[in-house]
């Protein structure tokens, strides 16, 4: 895999790419200080910078009318303008850390995860009480939506749990990650890919919650995250070091070492285009 095409210091330290927007023209990212800064792609210069929490940002998604949401270790979650100028809502009800959070694919609503456990789903347009989804035996760090009805959340613990949004209730759990699931990532609305601290990842058909894929990644590092490609299918997954690229079948494809231990946060443009991971120091690393 070649060097990235940019490096830059996105913030003090532990950087997080958060999420793409103005078909890829933008990109959010969060800091260990709060901050939450944009980014042109273009030349990646820095657009704007805010201070949007009080603790380090975690987390982000763009919501179906194009607001950010954030979250965070002061257990809040923020929504933002596109342009980061207004604060449009802050939504609390966790206890602990704010590790992951996902947006509906055609209304607004939320789902955020917790290191209190919960999986909380949140519409923007009420102030009514998230709908509270119980069951994790630890720090849930991840959550994703599958389709209209369904999502999927992992952390602290073997499985990942597949919650039903209609009965509000879980459906099933899948088994095979060992101490953690570390990442997971949603292609389209029938198939889901998990990877865990075992250094296993798997590809889930959504009809019936099967694994069609098993990829043994190697070496005693410890993935930290999974995103997928929505056009091709390859997946991209971090770990202390470096990324590995595999292809849809989760056959090896590329590699980059990076002279780093944190690296984290992979994530996709829409397009398939760039590829953007987060550091411990700090720096975002795109390749292109």
């Amino acid at each position: 895999m070649p060097d990235p095409t940019t490096v830059f210091q996105a913030h003090k330290k532990y950087a997080h790419p958060l999420a793409f927007a103005d078909n890829g023209r933008k990109l959010y990212s969060g800091g260990f200080d709060g901050t939450v800064s944009v980014w042109d792609t273009v030349d990646w210069t820095e657009v704007a910078t805010i201070q949007a929490h009080e603790q380090c940002v975690n987390c982000g998604t763009v919501t179906t009318e194009d607001l950010l949401v954030t979250g965070s270790t002061d257990t809040s979650l923020r929504v933002w303008s596109s342009n980061l100028t207004e604060r449009v809502k802050s939504l609390s009800g966790h206890k602990k850390t704010i590790a992951g959070v996902a947006s509906h694919p055609s209304e607004p609503l939320i789902a955020s995860a917790s290191y209190d456990k919960t999986v909380r789903v949140w519409d923007l347009k009420q102030d009514a009480s998230p709908l509270v989804l119980e069951g994790h035996p630890g720090n849930v760090t991840n959550v994703q939506f599958v389709n209209e009805s369904t999502l999927v959340s992992g952390g602290l613990g073997d499985e990942m749990v597949v919650w039903l949004l209609d009965s509000e209730q879980e459906l099933t759990r899948t088994e095979g990650h060992g101490q953690a699931v570390s990442g997971l990532a949603a292609r389209g609305d029938d198939q889901v890919w998990s990877v865990g601290y075992n250094g296993i990842a798997r590809l889930w058909s959504t009809e019936d919650w099967t694994a069609i894929t098993e990829v043994d990644l190697g070496g005693e590092k410890k993935p930290t995250g999974i995103d997928v490609n929505q056009e091709t299918g390859d997946i991209a997954i971090t770990r202390d070091g470096g990324v590995i690229i595999r292809n849809a079948n989760g056959e090896p494809l590329i590699e980059h070492n990076a002279p780093i231990k944190g690296i984290y946060n992979p994530l996709w443009s829409d397009d398939g285009d760039i590829l953007c991971v987060g550091g411990a120091d700090g720096k975002i690393r795109m390749y292109r």
